[in-house]
């Protein structure tokens, strides 16, 4: 219950939906949109990100932040700086599921397009 109301409440942080897709007895689906995060090429420079102050306040939670563009890392650490997260980053989904392993993050935020494997590649060996 408590990862599904911090993932609510950053969601709802950045004026996105959340939505759920869940069949019994198999893995539930999440798909976040954040219609105001611009997608950015890849020669931008990383700008700094102004947050006004929010009167949200977070219990400590471990998230893993996996995305082979750096920049979009930095954006998503400059959000969740302000509060009490320990934040984990991997650049692909193989590094993300080592991770995962190893620190159990409370929430994990995988781009779906990455190199060694993608958010969408499925193993029996890891479920």
């Amino acid at each position: 219950m408590c990862r599904t109301l911090l993932t609510k409440s950053l969601v709802k942080l950045m004026n996105g939906s959340i939505s759920l897709k869940s069949t019994q007895g198999q893995r539930s689906c999440f798909e976040v949109h954040l219609p105001n995060i611009e997608i950015p090429a890849a020669q931008k420079a990383v700008s700094t990100i102004s947050i006004g102050p929010v009167l949200m306040q977070f219990h400590n939670a471990t998230i893993s932040i996996v995305d082979d563009i750096i920049y979009n890392q930095d954006i998503l650490k400059e959000y969740l700086e302000p509060y009490d997260f320990t934040l984990l980053e991997a650049q692909d989904g193989q590094e993300a599921i080592d991770m995962a392993i190893e620190h159990i993050p409370d929430l994990i935020l995988m781009d779906m397009k990455m190199p060694v494997m993608n958010g969408y590649k499925e193993s029996n060996e890891n479920t």
